[in-house]
């Protein structure tokens, strides 16, 4: 914590003391203080994942439901739990969405969006269980919001020394941002 001028006590005490040297600091204001580098959080919320799996042969109209919660699959000779194996996929699709995504353009909300993904397998590599049945293909489907959040911003120079611009830290969901401190020597 710091205050806006020196104490009487302050003063005194560097006029006897060489050592101590006073310096001014100024603080500027926040709100024209520019973000480095245009800097701003994301954060992905999956909201709904459609799973579609085409059976080897099949003409990828007769798809029968699966609970993919309690299904497994054999994927490359591995046993899998098809719930992870989407969630694991729905990320990815998010993740490959998000790289064109001009996020530092718009204002800070909520911004729902759509990523669809296709993978296909060869004979034998992704099969279902218990009922062996021989997967060709799968489209993904994962419809999620975008968090986007500037942090508050502190901007501080010390006269003759450099500044300091500290971003707020920031929590949204059950993810933490930790506050950032940038020191700008002179």
């Amino acid at each position: 914590m710091g205050a806006k001028t020196f104490t009487a006590e302050a003063v005194a005490q560097a006029k006897v003391d060489p050592r101590i040297v006073l310096k001014s600091v100024t603080e500027h204001d926040p709100a024209s203080t520019i973000l480095p580098f245009g800097f701003h959080y994301t954060f992905t919320t999956p909201s709904k994942v459609n799973l579609g799996l085409n059976k080897r042969g099949s003409n990828h109209s007769e798809r029968q439901p699966l609970d993919i919660k309690s299904a497994n699959a054999i994927v490359n000779g591995a046993l899998i739990e098809l719930s992870k194996y989407a969630g694991q996929w729905a990320d990815e699709s998010i993740a490959e969405s998000m790289k064109p995504f001009p996020s530092g353009n718009l204002d800070d909300g909520d911004y729902s969006r759509t990523a669809n993904s296709k993978r296909t397998f060869a004979n034998g590599e992704f099969v279902i269980e218990p009922a062996k049945e021989d997967i060709e293909s799968a489209d993904l489907t994962v419809e999620f919001t975008v968090h986007i959040k500037r942090p508050a911003v502190s901007h501080f120079e010390v006269d003759g020394r450099g500044r300091v611009v500290t971003l707020e830290g920031y929590s949204f969901g059950g993810a933490s941002i930790h506050e950032s401190r940038f020191v700008f020597a002179v």
